[in-house]
């Protein structure tokens, strides 16, 4: 039998306790969102909510622990694509989703991003001068 590590076993626990605590649980994806977002998204649920970060398998275990409590809880598994947190709280899912979705801001794009809406970069004088730079810019 694998030995599993005492830290996971107690990650497990805490995620259980959050789920059994809280009436209305649900997975969010964390992923390319900045620190300083994430830290505001946190401030603006003080009190109201509890954000969980922790790996997928783990989430997983505990989920499966807490089914026969709370029904159909297993089934959010299906629904954590790329870096997951556990969101818990006791208020309305549809006032947790807006305050959630008011918290979005713009981010400058980064390597490997995926746009959430196309970018148009209109015709015209680009104001750098002929030379390596502007052959790169016409290449993308």
């Amino acid at each position: 039998m694998a030995h599993v590590a005492e830290w996971k076993k107690e990650e497990v626990k805490e995620l259980k306790g959050i789920i059994g605590e809280y009436d209305v649980i649900g997975i969010v994806d964390l992923m390319n969102i900045p620190a300083k977002q994430l830290q505001e998204m946190r401030k603006s649920l003080n009190g109201k909510a509890v954000i969980r970060m922790s790996k997928k398998n783990l989430i997983d275990l505990a989920f499966e622990d807490c089914n026969a409590e709370k029904t159909n809880i297993v089934d959010l598994s299906e629904h954590m694509d790329g870096q997951v947190a556990l969101v818990a709280t006791e208020m309305n899912p549809f006032k947790l989703y807006k305050i959630l979705e008011d918290s979005k801001t713009s981010a400058p794009a980064k390597p490997g991003t995926i746009a959430p809406e196309d970018i148009i970069v209109p015709e015209g004088d680009t104001g750098f001068e002929p030379g390596p730079f502007l052959g790169e810019l016409q290449q993308v």
